[in-house]
């Protein structure tokens, strides 16, 4: 299901999904180099959060097999920090 929010509103969501500070201005540079998807309505640009979510799911998925790779599987992801 999509659910359309506002730039401001989407780095919100992902400064509380993520628990760290996710700026409007890191969202907007998701949209301007093509990481997620923008949807325009009334000259307003909107995110869908699902395609965030799945974005940061799947960014964190890789930086994890990218860090296993250089460090070893030996570190424990749940007490790690990004």
């Amino acid at each position: 299901m999509t659910k359309l929010v506002d730039i401001k509103s989407a780095s919100k969501w992902a400064s509380d999904y993520l628990d760290k500070n996710v700026k409007p201005t890191n969202i907007s540079y998701l949209l301007q180099y093509g990481r997620i998807k923008q949807y325009k309505k009334n000259d307003s640009k909107y995110i869908d959060l699902n395609e965030l979510k799945e974005y940061y799911q799947n960014n964190h998925k890789t930086m994890e097999k990218s860090w296993k790779k250089e460090l070893g599987v030996w570190i424990k992801w749940p007490v790690s920090f990004n």
